[in-house]
């Protein structure tokens, strides 16, 4: 690959180490002791401090250095590769709460709070069942009563940055950066829960609001600033989670090479081979639809919400389903919790809340849904989002909240009037048919009712969804594969694989799957990762045993 690895997310592999050797202190192997301790994984957060994370995750606007989407989901892809739970700990819950500097109003008390290290947790609507908390206008103020049952980290934080509905406006937030140290008796309490599944390191509290009083002055912005922020978050965090996918791909390929079954390595049965193969596809089809989302954040700010909703919806899936083919291979030597197989029931466990901390699937589902009925009045994704090397000459914007309900095009059209090189006549066979899906979908949206709240549409309309976000998908690999410089990106057989992945999950192509098994077990060889950068991993020439 000729596509090279951000500097800061180099940076931060380098410190990290070898995730695979067992003696690294901040390898999979220790990440994987202290989750039996059910401890925070303290060795990776050292490397963070020293690396000064949190800048990573504040704009630069605000004195951070956060100006490419695109790099910071190199950044936690890192973190990722060796622990999810220290990824949702310490880059995911930050990164929702600086995800709200976007457009946050001036004055806001937020920026300079997380500028000097104070920890910020928010309490927020799930996406699904609504917002928890009521403002009710007092004085010049107003009076918060409410909470959520479910939020991560918050007995630990230093602030909580709490969503409200105002009374009577059931569909408008107000957001408000809160001090529990200053709360009147009794009237914001946190809650430990009982411990629950996955992520142990990362504790689930109740907050309780009980007519908390609040000024202006610990107001932080509205219904605008919370979109922007669910928008960086999307487009963000479930992207980032491939690195856990491509460390459990790494130990099943390297487990399967040595174990020995019906005569010879496992590696070599033709099935275990096609679930590989399959597997390797999807990781690129979840890295280069949320390298597509990243990059529209700064090229095409008003296309960026319906993206970055297309790629908190569609990722997650494709990287669980994975894990979960890959747990199949590994049969009984997935639930082992120690030797060269270990880590991978920990990864796969903590990946389950890797979907954006606000958003979850059925969260993005409904948001796509209820902007569908506009599809025909959409328009085409600019085609440097697609050029994943070039540059994007800009901070990360602040984006508006009137760009929700405006959804990407795809193009397949477009692409069938550029020239084309013999050979690639299946290719274009399938353009032309997501050329006449996208007619016909356009058709079933423009009958949809226009207002209609999306949470009880008939289930015929959620497929509707899905067959948008096919067509998109399909959309960004072609769009990546025409303007890539990378030679195996270039070379069609990924782009098959991923088609043919996206029409179902029959057995691929032999000669395509052949190409996708050749280089990963090359990538696998030279120690480098599997998803579109294949940046070069450490190597210390230990393991896992």
């Amino acid at each position: 690959m000729t596509t090279g690895t951000p500097w800061g997310a180099q940076a931060l592999e380098t410190a990290f180490g070898d995730p695979l050797d067992a003696l690294n202190p901040t390898g999979l192997r220790a990440a994987l002791d202290a989750d039996e301790r059910a401890e925070p994984f303290s060795a990776g957060e050292r490397v963070l401090r020293s690396h000064g994370l949190a800048a990573e995750l504040l704009p630069t606007e605000h004195g951070g250095r956060l100006s490419r989407a695109d790099h910071l989901v190199e950044i936690l892809r890192t973190i990722h590769r060796r622990d999810p739970a220290l990824a949702l700990a310490r880059c995911a819950l930050p990164l929702t709460a600086a995800a709200h500097t976007l457009a946050a109003r001036p004055g806001s008390p937020l920026p300079a709070a997380l500028a000097v290290g104070r920890q910020v947790v928010v309490v927020h609507e799930d996406g699904f069942d609504g917002c928890g908390v009521v403002a009710v206008p007092r004085d010049g103020g107003w009076l918060l009563s409410g909470g959520q049952d479910a939020v991560r980290g918050a007995r630990h934080a230093d602030l909580l940055l709490v969503h409200a509905t105002p009374e009577h406006r059931p569909d408008e937030r107000i957001l408000f950066l809160l001090d529990p140290a200053t709360a009147p008796l009794g009237a914001l309490r946190v809650l430990p829960r009982p411990a629950g599944t996955g992520t142990r390191a990362v504790p689930v509290d109740a907050v309780e609001l009980h007519g908390l009083p609040v000024t202006a002055r610990e107001l932080v912005g509205d219904s605008g600033t919370a979109a922007a922020a669910r928008t960086l978050v999307r487009a963000v965090l479930p992207p980032a989670a491939t690195g856990a996918l491509d460390t459990g791909l790494r130990v099943a390929v390297a487990h399967l090479s040595d174990r020995t079954l019906y005569g010879g390595p496992a590696v070599d049965i033709p099935l275990v081979r096609t679930v590989l193969a399959g597997v390797f596809t999807d990781l690129l089809r979840a890295e280069t639809l949320g390298a597509a989302a990243a990059r529209c954040l700064h090229l095409a700010p008003g296309l960026a919400a319906g993206y970055a909703d297309a790629a908190a919806y569609v990722v997650p899936g494709l990287v669980t389903g994975a894990m979960d083919r890959l747990a199949e291979l590994l049969g009984a030597h997935f639930y082992l919790r120690e030797g060269p197989t270990g880590a991978f029931q920990k990864l796969l466990r903590d990946l389950l809340p890797a979907d954006g901390g606000q958003a979850g699937r059925t969260a993005c589902r409904l948001s796509l849904l209820a902007a569908l009925p506009a599809l025909g009045a959409g328009e085409p994704v600019p085609e440097g989002v697609f050029a994943f090397r070039e540059d994007v000459h800009g901070a990360v914007p602040a984006l508006p909240a009137s760009a929700r309900g405006v959804l990407p095009v795809p193009s397949p059209r477009a692409a069938l009037r550029e020239p084309w090189t013999d050979g690639h006549e299946d290719i274009g066979a399938a353009l032309s048919a997501d050329a006449a899906e996208l007619d016909d979908l356009i058709g079933a949206c423009a009958a949809l009712p226009a207002g209609r709240s999306s949470g009880d549409a008939p289930a015929r309309h959620h497929d509707l969804v899905d067959r948008y976000v096919r067509l998109l998908e399909r959309d960004c690999q072609v769009r990546v594969w025409r303007h890539t410089r990378d030679p195996f990106l270039a070379d069609p057989a990924w782009l098959r694989a991923a088609l043919h992945r996206g029409d179902g999950h029959t057995p691929m192509p032999a000669h395509v799957e052949q190409a996708l098994l050749r280089e990963l077990v090359g990538r696998q060889r030279a120690h480098r990762s599997f998803g579109i950068g294949a940046h070069r991993l450490p190597h210390a020439g230990g393991d896992l045993r």
